[in-house]
């Protein structure tokens, strides 16, 4: 008679076992993968919103020959804002605030003309200019759409642009770093001469 004994070894994990636990890990691994996409929510969609206002500031700027319109960064504040200023007219750092494309006026609150990131939790922790860091920077467009750059000095425009005194062509890239509570990061760059955000 043959003994079957030997079949019935205990050793070891059955495919049954086996494909349960592979299930339980993919549950686990989808679970931890949607925490983390659901923590940066806020971080991504300040970035995304910064990147559209820019894009938005340089197709006006590239609208208008009499206007020189930028925005201004502030990252003790943690905030930006919109500006325009007439050619030959003096633009302090502060002048010419307008609203964000789409805002409204509001007439009880008087600082609802700057963008201010700490709201949702985010930081503007980090503006390099190549590998120089500013607390402080004023970014304009010119009718091409070419981006210039200083710090937070008054200055008088000039048409053409390139003609006003204290402003710099940009010709490396402009690093803007966002960061949330919880460390995460995020970049926007603006590229030097050609001023692609991405």
């Amino acid at each position: 008679m043959v003994d079957f004994n030997f079949a019935r070894n205990h050793k070891g994990f059955t495919l049954v076992e086996i494909i349960a636990i592979l299930v339980i890990i993919g549950l686990l691994s989808i679970f931890a993968a949607s925490r983390i996409t659901i923590d940066n929510t806020d971080l991504l969609t300040t970035q995304a919103a910064l990147k559209t206002h820019l894009r938005h500031t340089q197709s006006k700027a590239m609208q208008s020959t009499t206007t020189i319109r930028g925005i201004r960064f502030d990252t003790a504040l943690d905030e930006y804002w919109f500006f325009e200023c007439s050619i030959n007219t003096s633009c302090s750092w502060t002048g010419g605030r307008t609203l964000p494309f789409g805002a409204e006026a509001s007439s009880t609150n008087f600082n609802n003309d700057r963008i201010k990131t700490s709201l949702a939790d985010i930081d503007i922790s980090q503006i390099t200019v190549g590998s120089d860091s500013h607390t402080r920077l004023t970014l304009i467009f010119n009718e091409m759409g070419v981006p210039f750059w200083l710090g937070n000095s008054s200055i008088t425009f000039v048409n053409p642009l390139e003609n006003s005194t204290g402003i710099t062509r940009l010709t490396e890239n402009i690093t803007i770093q966002l960061t949330d509570t919880s460390g995460n990061t995020a970049d926007l760059v603006i590229a030097g001469e050609t001023g692609f955000i991405q």
